[in-house]
Order: structure tokens, then sequence, then C-alpha cells
């Protein structure tokens, strides 16, 4: 009898993950709250569209807007084709007023990815993104947004889907990343604490629920080491990314998903990772190289100028 040697490839997974949140954010003076987003959402796993939008609001008389909106979305591009899984989230607020110093007629914050078929770093995109009449203290302020931030990794413009993307991009970078990763993992599976909303009911959670263990924070390890490798490259803007760093754990609390002890072990890891990945040779190169490009960006002209 002749055997059947035909296989049958295996077919890939997609779980999309995005969320959007128009406003947010604590109030330290003259009292303690937190800003809530009457729009906040997340896109299921399946991917699909979900929208969301409120119309007036005003804060404690402190925050006040005309409309806020929010919207997420998943879906393939080009399947037959083996084309990317794209993802776009879209967060707006018109006319913002805090306390008469801080006002905008509309701010939007737009990001697009689309994640190869076959691997590789995503092509990310930040296009629409916006300030409209931004003012501090009656002061029209200009942001400069870097919509080509991403754009060495984009290779979208490929005329065949499956080239579009890149299949290998920052291996060195990916191995890095993988092996902090697997340390996080470890230790949460090794204490195998349970999140503030599993053990009260009376928790208030104001940002999605995370399924694995909570000691130590992930959130707070990533964004901790990530400010501590900037810092090497930007030493002046040292102080500024610490303390973003110290605020990404600080709302991990406030979002009712992670104790303060998380937090905290998450910042004693990182900086531990830190010292051995400072210490490693190839590092070291890596770095130097990361920090000469940095400084040539810096001193070449803005395109926009």
């Amino acid at each position: 009898m002749a055997e059947n040697t035909t296989q049958e490839l295996p077919q890939k997974t997609f779980y999309y993950h995005a969320d959007a949140s128009p406003i947010g954010g604590t109030i330290n003076r003259p009292f303690s709250g937190f800003v809530p987003s009457h729009t906040s959402l997340s896109l299921p796993l399946v991917g699909g569209f979900v929208e969301k939008q409120r119309k007036g609001r005003a804060w404690k008389n402190i925050v006040t807007y005309s409309n806020e909106s929010a919207h997420v979305s998943g879906s393939r591009k080009d399947e037959a084709e083996d084309g990317p899984w794209t993802t776009q989230v879209s967060a707006t607020i018109e006319h913002l007023n805090i306390l008469e110093v801080v006002t905008a007629d509309k701010v939007v914050a737009q990001l697009s990815v689309a994640h190869p078929f076959d691997g590789g770093h995503p092509t990310i995109s930040v296009v629409g993104s916006q300030f409209i009449n931004l003012r501090i203290s009656g002061q029209l302020i200009e942001p400069v947004i870097k919509y080509d931030l991403f754009a060495d990794h984009d290779s979208s413009s490929d005329p065949d889907p499956k080239k579009r993307y890149p299949k290998q991009a920052w291996p060195k970078q990916q191995q890095f990343l993988d092996k902090v990763e697997k340390q996080l993992t470890d230790a949460k599976d090794t204490f195998n604490r349970k999140r503030p909303f599993e053990i009260t009911k009376k928790t208030k959670l104001f940002v999605p629920i995370e399924s694995t263990p909570s000691y130590p924070s992930g959130h707070s390890t990533r964004a901790t080491l990530w400010a501590l490798v900037l810092a090497q490259i930007f030493p002046d803007q040292k102080d500024a990314l610490m303390a973003r760093a110290r605020q990404v754990g600080d709302d991990r609390v406030l979002g009712g998903v992670h104790f303060p002890s998380d937090v905290e072990a998450g910042r004693k890891l990182a900086a531990a990772i830190a010292d051995q990945m400072l210490t490693d040779p190839d590092f070291q190169s890596q770095l130097a190289a990361a920090k000469t490009e940095c400084l040539a960006k810096q001193k070449s002209p803005h395109p926009n100028n």
C-alpha cells in the first residue's frame, strides 16, 4: 500500500491586543484623585472593531472637554497572499481645558501596527497623531511629532505582500528581549502571587485584566530597564526617563492590577538585569553604536525645518 507522505502545513494563530484611552491620569494637588476615562476600551483577541464616544464632561471643575472618543480594530490584510495582521488604535479628546492652564482644540493619538505573517519586527506608524491649538498659559505650543520615527524599518511599499515586512529585524535586540521576558516569567512562576483583584472584589480596575502572576510587575521591570539603558545614551535625560519609568509602575498600582511591592520588585529586577547587561562586551558594543547613531540624528537638521 502506498504511503501518504503529504503533510498539512501548521496554521498560525494571531491574538490581537490593543487598548485605547483618550484621557486619564492622577491629580496630586490640591487633592489626590484619579481622572477617569469613560471611553477606554480593549480589542478582543479575535480582532474586529470597537468604538466608544462620549460628549461633554467636567471632572471636579478641574478637567473639562467637549468630546472623547476611541476606537480599536484588528484585521488580516491580504490573507490569501500571507499578508500581515494589522492593529489600529485611535484616541481623541476635543476642547480640552485643565484649569485654564492647558488647553487644546483637539488632541489625537493614533497608532497602526502591522505584524508580518512570517515573523520579524512589525511595521509601526503614528501618522494621524496631532495637536491642534495646544496652549499652556495662553502660549501656543507646537509639538514636533516625528512621523518617520520607524521609517528605517518599514518595507511596507514592497509590491510582494510576503516581502513587505522584515523577517528578522534587530536579531540581537530580540535575543536580549527574549532573555528579559524569560527572567520575568521565571520570577512570576516562582512566586505565583495573585493579583489584587483576585484577592478581593473591592479592588477597582482601571486597566485591562492581566492573567499572569502579579510578582514582580512586568511593566515596572520593562519601563525601568529601558529607562536605565536609554539613560546611557541620553545621560542629560536620566531624571526624566527614570521619573517616567516610576510613573509606569505607579500607574499599575492605581489601575488595580498590582501591589506596590510588585512594582518595587520589578524596579530591583530591572536594575539587576541592567547591571549584568552593561558589563557584557557585546551589549556595550551595540550601545556605543546606538549612541553614535542617536547623536548623529540629533545634529542633523530636522526635515520639517
